[in-house]
């Protein structure tokens, strides 16, 4: 699983932590960081059948789910990996925060997952820090290109 991939899943059990707080537990929270695919899915049917997901949140959960561009059916039923996990918490975290799902929060988490200053990856892409932390903070739009290049030099 990639760091994007559990980045995305720790961004639907925000927004659902978000709607229903009380519905939610720590062991949710914690088996959902381990195991995302599968706890996830776990979490959603508890939430339905619960009736806390609503239309809204059904539709913010599928354009997160719509993220994901790559499974792999084995590895979904893997433990993760604690820095993986890391990127799910930064996930979980961006949600409760509001902020919107974005490339760029991939990104940020690839970055952090790597252990990278926002320097060292404006200078990998040739542009200033300045300029890398507007974008991760929203105050700036990148361009398709250096999103695209961003996620090249990351792997994401």
């Amino acid at each position: 699983m990639t760091h994007a991939t559990i980045f995305v899943y720790g961004y639907i059990f925000g927004i659902i932590k978000q709607a229903a707080p009380d519905a939610l537990t720590a062991n949710d929270f914690e088996r959902c960081a381990m195991s995302p695919t599968t706890e996830t899915a776990r979490v959603i049917s508890k939430m339905h059948s619960m009736r806390k997901i609503t239309p809204d949140m059904d539709r913010k959960i599928a354009a997160a789910f719509a993220q994901i561009t790559e499974f792999d059916e084995q590895d979904a039923h893997r433990l993760q990996p604690v820095e993986l996990q890391g990127s799910w918490q930064r996930g979980y975290y961006a949600a409760i925060n509001g902020q919107p799902l974005s490339a760029w929060g991939e990104i940020t988490a690839a970055r952090k997952a790597k252990g990278w200053s926002q320097a060292q990856l404006a200078e990998a892409l040739d542009v200033s820090q300045a300029y890398i932390s507007a974008v991760e903070s929203g105050t700036r739009n990148a361009t398709a290109e250096m999103t695209a290049k961003a996620k090249e030099v990351l792997g994401v």
